[in-house]
């Protein structure tokens, strides 16, 4: 019951606005139970973990070019939490895509390598998506 109930959130707030309301009904209640059967164990404990774990401390210290990928329409994280991340770790390069926290299952056909470029030669942000 607890791993049903927990799919059928996570779904609800890993989509975003635009694919909720896109998505029929029937693919959505596809989704929850695909994720329900696919759960690894441990899951919940996992998503516990959000009010006890903060690694910001760690973040001024990471050495790695970073892209901070800011999904605007995304239930989990702000994008003022985005931005929050990319102020802190030392030349991180941000990047805005209009979607939910899963960007690469609303909008799989882009990919970073189709995404424009800033002057720095870094994308600066996601392509909005091709009429249908």
């Amino acid at each position: 019951m607890i791993v049903e109930l927990l799919a059928h959130f996570l779904v609800m707030m890993a989509m975003g606005a635009d694919a909720l309301e896109a998505t029929p009904p029937e693919q959505v209640q596809q989704a929850v139970a695909h994720t329900a059967a696919n759960s690894a164990e441990g899951s919940p404990e996992h998503a516990e973990l959000v009010d006890r774990i903060d690694v910001r401390g760690d973040l001024a210290h990471i050495q790695e070019p970073t892209l901070v990928i800011s999904t605007t329409q995304d239930w989990f994280t702000s994008t003022r939490q985005h931005r929050q991340l990319a102020d802190t770790i030392p030349g991180s390069q941000p990047v805005e895509i209009p979607t939910g926290h899963l960007p690469m299952v609303e909008r799989p056909r882009n990919g970073r390598s189709s995404s424009p470029t800033s002057s720095s030669g870094r994308p600066d942000r996601w392509p909005s998506p091709a009429p249908t």
